[in-house]
């Protein structure tokens, strides 16, 4: 865009323009920020100077006012007046100031601009403050600097030498575990597989398995679960990982992790030490071996912490409440007092977590003992006829026996639940009219039963008779 002359923008600012030409020099300035600094210098020239020579405004009477005041003349000597030759070097100055400024700007010929955006002139205050143009600087807008490229640091893979927290195994043992368990149930319900009427496609099963384990333990343990998978029997198939109750590191480097945890006796299934052993394979951790191993073959040695937590799994208040041994091995007397079969106290022994019912009475602390419950707990005979009685699983609502005695030579057991009907009667009943009473007294349990009840026994003996405790020795 080529620039207007000087003469031309002086011509511009004084008015002196046809309307046309005015036109296009406002269009002009408008892209072209050196000709803009151009008029923008005229008239603050043009407003100092008319600043500078204003005059003030007189009232009317000011002539005869000051006429009044002065004497008579009397001729004196010519004083300079000051005023024009100040503003009169003032505009030299500023002539100069400028003239520096245009040569400057224009002494490489007309500055270009490329600068198309729109520069809004503001004509309300027409005294603006103008920057000094010096030699050093280009008229032309500088371009803007270009962002620096910053170099993008590569993402952070997971070190093949970073070990896994005892968390993060423990997390990853236990999806694997449940990842394989699913995948059978999964499979075995879509292909209603059963071992005898429709046996399970292990090609099937193994495609779907391979996520999770190593090519030998595809084809060694887990091929050797599907044969027993769907039995439709009873059968403990998973090692359980049960580390809330026991996490111990056997083995740990940075592709391969053996870990063992416990697995504590319960009614269908007896005690054993579970061994995980999980490989990293293409950047994932998979299955490379499973076990579980008899107590037999090496002992669990149960802490009283762990057999706390495993049996307040649901809060049932079970705590410790002593530690004996039996037959040279420990045994923990656990006493659980919201039990939901009414079992108070058993024995657990350490070694390998079996249960025990069969608790001596000097086991148990006597806060405990105090209990009303355990005032019936335990063997009891009558001896006149040769009768046991035998009661287990007491609460505050009634308890478990077991009545043995002989008719005719014959050996005869009843067994049963009575309940409590006052504090000191409990009583059992069956639908053939059999009603027996156990009354609780200080020197033993009295027994009286229905005519009803020879059917259990003959019509020769009675399960009748006072029942005295049977002291361990």
């Amino acid at each position: 865009m080529k620039c207007i002359t000087f003469d031309k923008l002086a011509a511009f600012v004084d008015g002196l323009l046809l309307q046309e030409e005015e036109k296009q020099i406002n269009e002009h300035i408008e892209f072209c920020p050196a000709c803009l600094e151009v008029v923008k210098a005229l008239r603050t020239e043009d407003a100092f100077l008319e600043e500078a020579i204003h005059s003030p405004f007189l009232p009317d009477d000011f002539d005869e006012k000051v006429l009044s005041k002065l004497e008579p003349y009397q001729p004196k000597k010519r004083k300079r007046n000051w005023v024009y030759p100040v503003i009169t070097a003032a505009s030299l100055l500023l002539a100069l100031s400028l003239f520096a400024a245009f040569y400057t700007a224009f002494k490489d010929g007309p500055p270009k601009s490329t600068d198309q955006t729109p520069i809004e002139e503001n004509n309300d205050n027409p005294i603006e403050e103008t920057e000094e143009i010096t030699e050093e600087e280009d008229l032309e807008p500088p371009a803007p600097p270009l962002p620096e490229e910053e170099e993008e640091e590569p993402e952070e893979e997971p070190s093949e030498t970073t070990l896994l927290t005892d968390e993060e195994i423990s997390e990853t043992i236990i999806r694997l575990t449940e990842s394989i368990k699913q995948t059978f149930f999964d499979l075995g319900q879509q292909y209603r597989w059963t071992n005898q009427k429709n046996p399970p496609d292990y090609s099937i099963l193994r495609a779907e398995l391979e996520p999770y384990a190593t090519t030998s333990f595809l084809d060694g343990e887990l091929k050797r679960v599907s044969e027993l998978a769907y039995c439709e029997c009873d059968i403990k198939l998973f090692p359980e990982p049960d580390f809330d109750i026991r996490m111990q590191i056997e083995e740990k480097t940075e592709n391969r992790i053996t870990v063992s945890s416990v697995y504590l006796e319960n009614m269908l299934h007896i005690g054993s030490t579970s061994i995980f052993t999980i490989v990293k394979e293409d950047g994932k951790w998979v299955f490379d071996h499973w076990e579980s191993v008899a107590t037999e073959d090496r002992k669990m040695n149960l802490t009283a912490a762990e057999l706390e937590i495993a049996y307040n799994w649901n809060d049932n208040g079970s705590e410790i409440i002593n530690t004996v041994e039996d037959n040279g091995r420990k045994l923990y007397i656990l006493y659980t007092p919201n039990d939901s079969e009414g079992t108070k106290v058993r024995g657990v022994y350490a070694d390998n977590s079996r249960i025990t019912f069969d608790v001596k009475e000097s086991w148990i602390p006597q806060v405990y003992s105090e209990d009303p419950s355990f005032k019936v707990e335990g063997l009891w005979t009558e001896e006149t006829a040769n009768h046991e009685l035998q009661i287990t699983n007491s609460t505050k609502e009634g308890f478990q026996f077991s009545i043995n005695t002989e008719s005719d030579g014959i050996p005869v057991e009843m067994n049963g639940e009575a309940h409590y009907i006052k504090e000191e009667v409990a009583l059992f009943y069956d639908n053939s009219s059999c009603r027996i009473a156990f009354t609780i007294t200080e020197t033993g349990i009295e027994v009286d039963e229905t005519y009803a009840c020879s059917s259990y026994h003959g019509s020769v003996h009675f399960f009748e008779g006072i029942y005295g405790r049977v002291e361990e020795e």
